[in-house]
Formats: C-alpha cells, structure tokens, sequence
C-alpha cells in the first residue's frame, strides 16, 4: 500500500509541496495585483489554521477526504488573501467601503479520490473490494475538497475552492470545482496554468456573489 502510494499524482503534489517549503521559494503565479490599490475596506482572516496548511484530508478509503490534497498559502504568489483583497477592491471598491469584510474560510484542494480508488483496484480483488467502499457522492463535504461525479465529468483530479466571507450581518459563500483540461502536466507548471485558472474562477465567484448580497435588503 505504501508503495503503490508513489504511483499516485497525490504523492507527486506532496512532494512538490515539501521541496518548495524547503526551498522557501513560492511558485510564482501569472496573475497581478496592483500594489499601488489602497483598500476602502478591511479584509479580517479569521479562517481556521487548517485552512491555510497543507497535508491530506484522509488517508481512509472509506472516507470523503480520501487522497485529497489541502494545498498550502505558501505554496504561490501572490498569496490568496492578496489575491482576494485585490479582486474585491477591483470590481466592488464602492461598495465596501468603511466594512470589515471577514474572511471565515478559504480552501484549496485538489481532489485525487477517484484516481485513488482506480490504484487501488489494480491491487487485485481485496482492493477492488476496498475501492468500492467509499462514498460516491461528496459534494457535501465542502472543507475536505469533496465534490460529485457529475462536477468532473471528464474523471480527472478537480481543483475545489471554498469561500466564505460575512460583510456586516450577510454570509456570502462561495463553492468552485475547477476540471483540468491539460493532460501531462505537473508541479509547478501545473500550478502556472491550472491552478490559476481555478483560482479565476473561483474569485469571479466570490465577487458575483458579494456584489448580489450586498444589493440585498
């Protein structure tokens, strides 16, 4: 079991993870920020540690979490907090100004359970028997990366990113599960162009919703 682990693209991410904490160089990420921005608002990260550490959710076959990867804030740069303050401030500068906006969850993850299970039934019929254990549906398990078959039809390894903030009374959530689309790449360049993308996505999330809630009553 241990080592069949290093067949999986799960070992492959953590030991990327390792080295660039080692190295203490983040992957760089082509996107910008305007450092020369000046916030309305204040951008409070109350998140849970959890949520800005790296490491696996589950190494159980028979739960959600189950070869997924929790990716780190120090993994890339910008950082996803700047990354958020200076998408916020971008599209809805007006409209937050003089509010807190608390920062209650930020989560990245990339999900490797399907890929986990398919390793385990080329381990004969005990691991066909384990593969078929776990759940199918995890869409439920927001801060474990889960999400449901049909969010990642093509059956590669999704990014999903959660976002919650509270501005003032209101709680904007945000849920995002980004497919890869490019086969064959890893490390770093998998960070420069998937994980930006998913990144993307998920902050065009974030700020659609906000700016609905904040036209609320």
């Amino acid at each position: 079991m241990i080592r069949s682990c290093f067949r999986l693209p799960v070992c492959m991410i953590l030991l990327l993870l390792s080295a660039a904490a080692l190295a203490g160089k983040p992957i760089q990420l082509p996107l910008e920020i305007d450092a020369n921005r000046k916030l309305s608002f204040v951008l409070q990260d109350a998140r849970p540690k959890k949520d800005s550490t790296g490491g696996l959710e589950k190494i159980s076959f028979t739960k959600c979490g189950y070869s997924v990867m929790r990716v780190p804030d120090d993994i890339f740069l910008p950082g996803r907090l700047a990354l958020l303050a200076d998408r916020l401030a971008e599209k809805l500068d007006t409209q937050l100004s003089g509010k807190t906006v608390v920062l209650e969850h930020f989560t990245l993850h990339r999900n490797f359970s399907k890929q986990g299970r398919d390793e385990l039934k080329k381990m004969g019929e005990i691991g066909r028997m384990m593969a078929d254990v776990g759940p199918v549906d995890c869409s439920s398990e927001y801060f474990n990366g889960g999400y449901s078959p049909h969010e990642a039809p093509n059956g590669k390894a999704p990014i999903v990113i959660v976002i919650h903030l509270r501005i003032d009374d209101k709680t904007i959530e945000s849920r995002t599960v980004y497919e890869p689309v490019k086969d064959g790449i890893n490390g770093e360049e998998f960070f420069r162009t998937e994980v930006t993308s998913a990144l993307v996505k998920s902050l065009d999330s974030i700020v659609e919703k906000t700016e609905k809630k904040l036209l609320e009553n």
